[in-house]
């Protein structure tokens, strides 16, 4: 592919390529860690030379954009769905403007439907990814947050459990102890065994996506569970982004005190490590994680988050993909036994739902024979805030006035795609 106004050439990366790929990466996210995590990537053998895209002015022979394409794999209810997630996106200042990502992007969505990939997710700056058919409806970062300081109070009674950094022989357990994450909620994340590989590695090498893995256990070696932690302080934050328990083995009210004294440790090594300081420290976990109830009372504010950007190449294909999820949602609500045609119009297309005795037969294209037929109107990427469980249907009428529903057709989108928390815990 070459941008021959310009004199700029855009292609696949090759390995001669990359690193010069990180220090463009480096200099433009201004990020020195950046090129040991694009490392630690190919490395583990999650991400391969191919899957970045550089452009190159001809004339000077310098990178001048990039990005890359990161395979991943979340869950829709307990459906597992393919995802392709756009990296790394940087240009050179003196190139902007001239379409650079617009053509990045739109190779990066050809790889990931050639993939099978059921989606594209990226968290960007706000409002930049629409132009590129995202939409902004999977929650993102929400958290509670405290002092440091609230921590000092607590009682510091000896220990009999020990926190230790998690190794690759770890993998196993963590992936049983962490699929209880995505039981609470409607979207997450399934981290496979070349997921906690590679953060396993990015923290001990110190790249930029660093977690902390941490295995909880008894003095006699018996496992009760993990906790990841920031490994770097962010922005003057440092969070917890996940804990879990094994309930067979243990409570909550056992594994919390020493918790809290490993992440006081924890955040005070950061301290001196990163010679920062903290502003807030807090949970980044969803707010029906058990966790909350048990310390809110230390992180008292609350911040509902950003939001993942969404693309849905072919929403049909993925309406029926979920099917299951959607006739489990009818069976638990006021609409069990359903037998009726739902007509879902998105103006520029649209299509109709039917359902017998509460079982969803059918999922078909249908175009309105006017803007006005249908028994529930809104503009295809919209209609992703009530499908991503985002928001309800009232909630997106109030936003968006050419958003309605006839009847009472509003509570049965809501019964149809309930408003659920989602919590999407990517590698990078």
């Amino acid at each position: 592919m070459d941008t021959q106004k310009k004199k700029i050439e855009l292609r696949p990366a090759e390995f001669t390529d990359i690193p010069e790929i990180m220090a463009f990466d480096a200099a433009i996210h201004a990020d020195k860690r950046v090129p040991m995590t694009i490392q630690d990537l190919l490395d583990v053998g999650k991400m391969s030379p191919e899957d970045f895209l550089l452009a190159r002015d001809i004339k000077s022979g310098q990178v001048i954009s990039s990005c890359c394409l990161i395979p991943q794999n979340i869950q829709y209810g307990d459906i597992p769905l393919k995802v392709g997630q756009p990296e790394l996106v940087g240009t050179d200042p003196a190139y902007r403007r001239m379409g650079l990502v617009s053509q990045q992007f739109a190779e990066l969505h050809r790889w990931s439907e050639a993939r099978g990939d059921d989606l594209q997710i990226i968290a960007g700056i706000p409002n930049f990814y629409r132009q590129y058919g995202y939409e902004m409806t999977i929650n993102l970062d929400a958290r509670r947050m405290g002092a440091l300081s609230e921590l000092d109070a607590l009682p510091q009674e000896p220990s009999t459990l020990f926190f230790h950094s998690a190794v690759p022989e770890d993998i196993p357990t963590l992936m049983r102890l962490f699929a209880e994450e995505g039981k609470r909620v409607l979207v997450a994340h399934q981290w496979s065994e070349l997921d906690w590989r590679y953060c396993i590695l990015d923290s001990q090498k110190g790249g930029c996506a660093a977690k902390h893995l941490v295995i909880i256990r008894r003095e006699n070696g018996q496992v009760l569970g993990a906790v990841k932690t920031q490994r770097f302080i962010d922005e003057g934050k440092y969070f917890i982004l996940g804990a879990e328990i094994d309930p067979v083995v243990t409570t909550w009210e056992e594994v919390i005190p020493p918790l809290l004294q490993f992440y006081k440790a924890s955040a005070l090594q950061a301290i001196q490590m990163d010679q920062k300081t903290i502003q807030k420290i807090g949970i980044q976990i969803p707010e029906n994680h058990p966790l909350v109830n048990h310390l809110t009372h230390l992180f008292p504010e609350k911040y509902n988050g950003y939001a993942w950007y969404v693309r849905v190449p072919d929403l049909l294909v993925l309406l029926k993909k979920i099917k299951p999820v959607l006739e489990e949602n009818i069976h638990n609500s006021a609409y069990q036994g359903l037998n009726r045609v739902v007509k879902i119009n998105g103006y520029s297309s649209g299509f109709e739902i039917e359902f017998h005795h509460g079982k969803l037969i059918r999922i078909e294209p249908w175009q309105a024979s006017s803007w006005e037929d249908g028994d529930f109107l809104c503009p295809e990427k919209v209609l992703y805030h009530l499908i991503f469980g985002h928001r309800s249907f009232q909630e997106i009428h109030d936003m968006f006035v050419d958003c309605y529903a006839k009847k009472d057709n509003g509570s049965l989108m809501d019964a149809l795609f309930p408003k659920k928390i989602s919590f999407l815990c990517p590698v990078l």
